[in-house]
């Protein structure tokens, strides 16, 4: 009964009086049960938006714990390389070597980076050999598929490398200087190093071409990750690579500038993420060796000493090349090299006469044979020596200052990577007005 039936009822009782008590008291008794169906609605109404707001909270709440799709994780951006540890999660767009190399002066190697990896290349690993490359993968991702890379691949590596085998003593100050002796796990021959930090590490080092015959056997059972040749190739290192050991090749020797084999600090620092330490060290070398040169260029060329090189071996005499490491080192610090006329990059071999005839007025004679002991001793090894002026004045300069119990000459180890050295040494011999603040760090007079 809706409220227009209320009222109609109402105004029946008005103008019925006899009615109107009986009609009263129904009205009343109407009401009530208005009211009452009223409420009732009311509280279902209620209880239906409760539990329509109950279920939609709810559905919010399953909607909520549902796991949203699987978003592509971050790519890492690392601020200086890791030396010493891996990755780990590192997806694609990764950028995990901020330090990074490139070369100025060496011409034989190359460095490329593609975020999760890197590529080192060599030109000529060994007279006359083809170029190849390593993929160097930071360690904790996966090595690429298809890595980019301009040469033939020789080896995948991780790195950082914790366990090299060297090959040649020049190898030994490169890692020195990095500070990665703890990873140097063995040596070619220790007979030759003079590192006194190589040298303290003798007893847990092994030696695997001690006779100069490669051990293969012991070389694999040291299970080391790189094994880095002196940039000679040796029927013994097919055996290795195909057992499944990545075989580097250091031939810095074959560059023909002082600081480009200096530079080669950089080679090996890519193999243990060091290329941050790598880029410093050469910019400070580099920085003391055009300085030196800077103080040499000011010398006139009537004041500067003619010089020669070089010593007879079995009726050959060696000589340095005219465009050689030793011919610039020669150039650079003031002095005016014999065969400068010549393009050989290597060394020269003659007879003694052809050397006589180029070299006989030379002022200074420098790097001879180690053997020698003395003036003397160059005539009892060949009397012709006596030919030379340089003998006869005494101006004979030899690099073995430091030398241990086995003829192991410190020159052919820090003298590669310290070409800074080996300048202010010459400038000294040279001209040493120009260098009295430096003391001798290889070469020595010979005495009578």
């Amino acid at each position: 009964m809706d409220g227009r039936t209320v009222n109609a009822m109402t105004a029946i009782s008005v103008r019925n009086p006899r009615v109107s008590r009986w009609f009263s008291l129904l009205l009343c008794l109407l009401a009530m049960t208005l009211v009452a169906a009223g409420c009732g609605d009311d509280e279902d109404d209620a209880t239906a938006d409760d539990e329509a707001s109950s279920s939609a909270v709810e559905d919010d709440v399953e909607d909520d714990a549902e796991p949203a799709p699987d978003a592509d994780p971050e790519p890492v951006v690392l601020t200086e390389n890791l030396t010493d540890s891996c990755v780990e999660n590192a997806p694609a767009g990764s950028e995990l070597f901020p330090e990074q190399v490139s070369t100025t002066y060496a011409d034989n190697f190359s460095v490329s980076y593609h975020g999760t990896y890197k590529v080192l290349t060599i030109n000529q690993p060994f007279p006359g050999g083809a170029a190849e490359s390593y993929v160097l993968v930071q360690c904790g991702t996966e090595a690429p598929a298809e890595p980019e890379a301009p040469a033939p691949i020789a080896a995948t590596i991780q790195v950082p490398i914790d366990g090299l085998l060297s090959s040649s003593t020049t190898h030994l100050p490169l890692i020195e200087q990095l500070g990665r002796i703890d990873d140097l796990i063995g040596v070619s021959s220790l007979g030759f190093v003079s590192s006194e930090a190589v040298l303290a590490e003798a007893d847990r080092l092994i030696e695997y071409s001690p006779d100069f015959v490669l051990d293969t056997e012991v070389v694999l059972a040291a299970d080391a990750d790189v094994l880095m040749t002196g940039g000679t190739e040796d029927p013994a290192h097919e055996v290795l690579r195909d057992a499944g050991l990545a075989v580097v090749a250091n031939a810095e020797w074959l560059e023909p500038t002082p600081l480009g084999r200096a530079e080669w600090i950089k080679y090996a620092a890519v193999l243990f993420n060091e290329e941050g330490s790598a880029t410093e060290q050469f910019a400070e070398i580099e920085l003391a060796y055009d300085e030196i040169v800077a103080r040499a260029a000011d010398v006139p060329d009537g004041e500067r000493p003619s010089v020669q090189t070089g010593s007879a071996f079995d009726g050959t005499y060696f000589a340095a090349g005219g465009d050689s490491y030793v011919a610039a080192l020669i150039a650079d610090a003031g002095g005016a090299y014999v065969w400068s006329d010549n393009t050989d990059t290597g060394s020269l071999s003659l007879d003694l006469e052809a050397q006589l005839e180029r070299g006989a007025e030379a002022e200074i004679w420098i790097n001879g044979s180690t053997a020698w002991t003395s003036l003397d001793a160059m005539l009892e090894d060949d009397p012709r020596y006596g030919e030379f002026a340089a003998q006869a004045s005494g101006q004979v300069w030899l690099f073995n200052r430091i030398q241990n119990d086995n003829g192991g000459v410190d020159y052919f180890e820090r003298g590669v990577t310290r070409p800074d050295l080996v300048l202010a040494d010459l400038l000294k011999i040279f001209h040493p007005e120009l260098a009295e603040d430096h003391t001798f760090e290889w070469y020595q007079q010979l005495g009578s």
